[in-house]
């Protein structure tokens, strides 16, 4: 039943980030508007969520504009899946609660800090959002905003490139 409870609301939390997300268009948009107010990255944002939990260790973070700006980061603490929302504008923490039980899908991948830093080089932008990837939870999806295109970039569990790629209509 934990199991289960932590998976519908990290479910939740990635519906959220999701939502709407194509290459290009609205959600596009929007995420550039968030990012032309924001002060503090999505690198930022997954470090502050991480020291905010005893023990974190990020498995996935977002930018969400669907609502007010704000990052959503899925920190793993003390056997728990922490969803921890962190500020653009100051990188305080505004709320984190816990998901529920949960421990780390893939040990020894890339931390996502550093997963972000080099899909940002590569994709030359600014991350938006990084998860396991659907296929292989050992692999780390990055979308990196770049003028007005989202793409998407795998990395395997070292941080080599394996793919890069226009974001499709669903965001996935």
């Amino acid at each position: 039943m934990r199991h289960h409870t932590l998976w519908i609301g990290v479910s939740s939390t990635l519906i959220l980030a999701t939502a709407c997300s194509d290459s290009t268009g609205p959600h596009v948009d929007k995420l550039q508007e968030a990012l032309a107010q924001s002060k503090v990255s999505l690198s930022e944002s997954v470090r502050a969520g991480e020291s905010s939990v005893s023990g974190g260790m990020a498995i996935r973070a977002a930018l969400l504009v669907d609502v007010a700006p704000e990052y959503s980061v899925g920190a793993l603490g003390s056997g728990t899946m922490h969803d921890v929302r962190v500020s653009i504008v100051s990188g305080s923490i505004i709320s984190s609660h816990v998901l529920g039980a949960a421990a780390d899908p893939c040990p020894g991948s890339i931390p996502i800090a550093d997963a972000i830093t080099i899909a940002e080089g590569r994709a030359k932008g600014t991350a938006v959002k990084v998860q396991p990837d659907d296929d292989d939870q050992c692999l780390r999806e990055v979308q990196v905003l770049s003028g007005s295109t989202l793409w998407e970039v795998k990395l395997d569990r070292d941080g080599s490139v394996l793919e890069v790629e226009k974001a499709d209509g669903d965001g996935n």
